[in-house]
This record gives C-alpha cells, structure tokens and sequence, in this order.
C-alpha cells in the first residue's frame, strides 16, 4: 500500500462519516491522519464519533484546507491523498487536483468514484459531465496515472483512479 512506501501524511477531502479516515489512522496509529468536511453535520459526527491522537478534521472547504496543508512550510515531503469532495451542487476536484500538482509533495492521489471503464462499477457525474481521465487530464497533464485491477467477485462498489504527483 502506498502509505507503507514511507508516506507523511494521509490527506482526506469530503469527511462525510469519517469512515475512510477512522480506518487509515486506526490501521496506521503513527501517521498524521487530516480531513475537511463543508457540511457542519457531516463534521460534527465524525468529529464525535473519531477520537484518535492522529485524526485532525476541519471544517473547511477542500481548496483552502489543502492551500493550508500544503504550502508555505508545509511538513510533509510524501502524501498520500484520498479526494472525495465531489457531490452535491459543489465538485472542486479539479482545483484540488491543481495545488496538490502544485506543490512540493511527493503525492499519490487517489480519486474516488471515478469511471474505471468496467460494468458493475459507479463513478459520479455533475452537469451531464463524467468523472473520467478525460475530465482530469488537462490539469493532471502526463502525471502517470492508475487503475487498481479488480478481478471478480469483487466487493467493490464505485472505482478509483491514481495519479502521480512528485519525484517517485
């Protein structure tokens, strides 16, 4: 797993109910464990309900938590980035896409809810428009990017892609 390839941080945008973090940070007690939610419900339950030393959770939208995470004397040299805080009226993906290839970070940036091109798997759409390569590749350029293989039965439900931001 990336995390294991000596990762600093797992970054998180779109909390929801924390359960995405609450299974990195219990899994990996040592690293620093950050997420955003916009929506003070969302926040305020996982907040509640995810009391662990690494975990941080801001209310914040993802483009400034991530301008906040990422630049001036950011710490963290290696991140792993789990994007998520696409739905609703709001999808920032794109933005959040272009500072994390803006910064210093080594990143591996998983983005979830992505069309993988296989039957029997979701991905969102906003405005007649699909989470796709084509709709991240003119910000993501020729960062390499990834697709896990499923190989049936499989228990997953939605897809994900994996972009590479950085030296490795």
């Amino acid at each position: 797993m990336a995390i294991e390839s000596g990762a600093e941080a797992f970054i998180e945008t779109g909390t929801f109910r924390g359960d995405s973090i609450r299974w990195v940070a219990k899994r990996y007690p040592l690293l620093s464990c950050l997420s955003c939610e916009t929506n003070r419900v969302f926040y305020l339950w996982a907040k509640s309900q995810i009391r662990l030393k690494n975990v941080d959770i801001k209310l914040q939208d993802s483009r400034r938590f991530l301008i906040d995470t990422l630049t001036g004397n950011s710490r963290y040299r290696k991140a792993v980035f789990w994007l998520d805080a696409h739905w609703d009226m709001e999808w920032p993906l794109l933005d959040e896409l272009r500072i994390i290839k803006g910064s210093k970070v080594d990143a591996m940036v998983f983005v979830d809810d992505f069309d993988i091109g296989v039957n029997g798997f979701g991905f969102d759409s906003y405005k007649g428009q699909v989470l796709n390569l084509d709709y991240i590749r003119g910000v993501i350029g020729d960062a390499p990017i990834s697709f896990p293989e499923y190989k049936p039965p499989h228990d997953q439900t939605r897809g994900y892609a994996i972009v590479r931001f950085g030296k490795s």
